[in-house]
């Protein structure tokens, strides 16, 4: 027997008249922009802070940590999708085609002695958390 905590949140900013920089909601895991997202175009880079429990999400010795990008329009009909590792919790894309777009994060962690994971000590053997984030690049 196998048990799973999962955890899932996704979100989308709209801007109205004018962009303003996005803050953290508070989510254990979660992705927010450091580009105005209301008006990327093909070519434009657009930068990304993840966040758990507060804290960037970094690669390091324990393990590569990474975020994603796909879209209908580039790449999803051959399974094929961008990847930025994350560094002092930050990675970026550089956006080839235009269309709606999504990046995503999932981590898997194990349920150990840490503080945040003693209501699952012995219920649960792993945490897995995703975050995504929608957006539209402009041709």
């Amino acid at each position: 027997m196998r048990g799973l905590r999962f955890v899932s949140n996704a979100k989308g900013f709209f801007a109205r008249e004018k962009w303003t920089q996005p803050v953290p909601r508070g989510f254990e895991m979660e992705i927010v922009p450091e580009t105005d997202l209301s008006s990327v175009h093909t070519g434009d880079i657009v930068k990304f802070k993840v966040l758990m429990n507060g804290k960037p999400l970094s690669s390091d010795f324990k393990g590569v940590e990474y975020i994603t990008a796909h879209s209908p329009s580039y790449g999803d009909p051959d399974k094929f999708c961008l990847m930025s590792m994350l560094m002092k919790g930050k990675g970026q894309f550089r956006m080839p085609a235009a269309g709606q777009w999504m990046v995503k994060v999932n981590v898997e962690r194990k349920i150990d002695d840490t503080p945040a994971f003693s209501a699952f000590k012995g219920k649960a053997e792993t945490a897995y958390y995703a975050a995504t984030y929608t957006f539209n690049v402009r041709p």
